[in-house]
């Protein structure tokens, strides 16, 4: 099973540093809009429910 990860590992030690700057970066910013609007989905709910 390890030979399998092996070629992938070696493509993941290939990426640069700007790039995995730029993938971490944009990971950050869905995972803080992607709570951000569950956050928003909950409030109205409970708006809804009061109605």
């Amino acid at each position: 099973m390890r030979r399998r990860w092996r070629p992938r590992l070696a493509e993941f030690s290939r990426i640069d540093h700007d790039t995995l700057e730029t993938v971490i970066t944009c990971a950050r910013e869905k995972v803080a809009q992607d709570f951000n609007q569950q956050v928003i989905n909950r409030q109205l709910a409970s708006l809804l429910q009061t109605m």
